[in-house]
């Protein structure tokens, strides 16, 4: 873009009256004049007074700026949201309806979290005991709230209460049954209550130690959590291709060897496409090969292990007789 020269005088009066508007200095005014002339803006011939062009250069480079500030706070956000897990969200549940004060919301959020206990890591549980605890302190159960706190305590000893929600009596009622937690008489007696006690039998997760052992041998993990019939069918599907790999790069081997005996165009034709076939199915078992035993390691270290070591299926018992209605519950071990 080019800028035709003004007048002398139109251009001395244009300045005069952009000076008046914007109080630049003459010489700074002149270094603008310069500078923008270069990039082919030439604001002293334009319509608008410098100040208004000033103000719109510096609107694109703020709203540049809140663009680059927006990108930012989204990425931020949806990685936080990421890094909540549902057991934390499930947490919060509760601890919003306690700020609401509506207690009746929170004990259903509790109690159906209790009710799945297994999904649940130590601190995890522990916590949502505690605010159990805190539900039945407000209800005046003392005798279950002080379960909920031991039970709280015997899973994470190093949980610390909130003292917004807990109150002083239950901090120094927790610490008391933390300084215990390592010894197995930490449940207060309930007997009178008739309310029945909890007790978690904490249970070391074996998919770490089954995950190495799968990526030694493929099925030893499954086995090793009680899995047999996984066990059984990694193991055997990883052996049919290992063993098939190997057949076929035999085959491959001696195909090649036969491709570089061949002395006639049609048999260097017939065996290289003998060869080609065997080297293609070669590399295909092989990687079939390597995605069984991927699966198998992934399987050993993200299933989830039986509830309990050596126990099979459980299932209920009912019997019903004209005088009485009996109800129970069968295990079979493995």
């Amino acid at each position: 873009m080019t800028c035709k020269s003004p007048r002398a005088n139109t251009a001395q009066q244009r300045s005069q009256t952009h000076l008046g508007q914007t109080d630049v200095p003459a010489p700074l005014l002149g270094m603008l004049k310069v500078h923008w002339d270069d990039q082919g803006l030439c604001p002293l011939q334009a319509t608008q007074p410098v100040s208004k062009i000033c103000l719109i250069r510096i609107r694109v480079y703020m709203s540049k700026v809140w663009t680059i500030l927006g990108f930012f706070l989204f990425v931020q956000m949806v990685t936080g949201l990421a890094a909540q897990t549902p057991e934390d969200r499930i947490i919060e549940g509760i601890y919003d309806a306690l700020r609401k004060a509506d207690y009746r919301l929170a004990e259903s959020r509790a109690d159906s979290a209790l009710a799945v206990y297994f999904r649940f890591k130590p601190r995890h549980l522990a916590e949502i005991h505690a605010l159990r605890a805190l539900i039945y302190d407000h209800d005046g159960a003392e005798a279950e709230a002080a379960n909920h706190l031991a039970l709280a305590a015997g899973l994470d000893p190093a949980l610390e209460l909130d003292p917004l929600f807990f109150s002083p009596k239950m901090q120094n009622m927790f610490n008391e049954l933390k300084s215990k937690s390592q010894t197995n008489d930490i449940l207060p007696d309930t007997a009178g209550t008739g309310s029945p006690q909890i007790r978690y039998l904490p249970l070391p997760d074996p998919r770490v130690a089954a995950a190495w052992r799968s990526l030694l041998l493929p099925g030893w993990g499954q086995f090793y959590k009680g899995q047999k019939r996984r066990g059984t069918l990694i193991s055997s599907v990883t052996a049919m291709l290992a063993a098939s790999t190997l057949a076929t790069h035999l085959l491959r081997q001696r195909a090649e060897q036969q491709y570089l005996e061949a002395r006639t165009p049609l048999d260097i034709r017939n065996r290289y496409d003998t060869f080609n076939r065997y080297h293609r199915w070669r590399n295909h078992l092989t990687v079939a090969t390597g995605v069984a035993w991927l699966a198998g390691f992934l399987d050993a270290l993200f299933y989830p292990p039986p509830s309990a070591p050596g126990l099979g299926k459980v299932g209920p018992v009912v019997e019903i007789s004209s005088d009485r209605l009996a109800i129970g519950m069968w295990l079979s071990w493995q």
